[in-house]
């Protein structure tokens, strides 16, 4: 597990990825972030890489793997590969602001709030 955190004009961004070395055991991971001192946000999302979001493989598989590509399969694997941000949702906890991301193996999420 790592995460990054970083505060911007437009508010805070955090980077959460869930990773491990080849042959090395990996499992989904429940991630408490607790930010301090922090206003409640007007909004917040998150944008996820993993086997269920922004995963063309994963569809270009379903379609049997083809060498070449039909214009439309090719449309909806440009679909499959965006990044489609969700609403995040958070807690204040008197001062601080705090949220549970779970993060299932080899995914990278993005928190954004603003």
């Amino acid at each position: 597990m790592d995460a990054w955190a970083w505060r911007g004009e437009n508010g805070v961004q955090l980077v959460l990825t869930n990773h491990a070395l080849p042959r090395h055991p990996i499992e989904s991971h429940e991630i408490k972030v607790t930010l301090k001192n922090l206003a409640p946000p007007k909004s917040a999302w998150t944008s996820r890489i993993d086997e269920d979001h922004a995963n063309p493989l994963r569809l270009w598989k379903a379609m049997g793997e083809p060498t070449y590509l039909k214009p439309y399969q090719v449309e909806r694997l440009t679909e499959a590969s965006c990044v489609m941000p969700a609403p995040q949702s958070w807690k204040q906890d008197g001062d601080d602001i705090v949220l549970h991301v779970t993060l299932p193996p080899h995914a990278v999420a993005m928190v954004t709030l603003e």
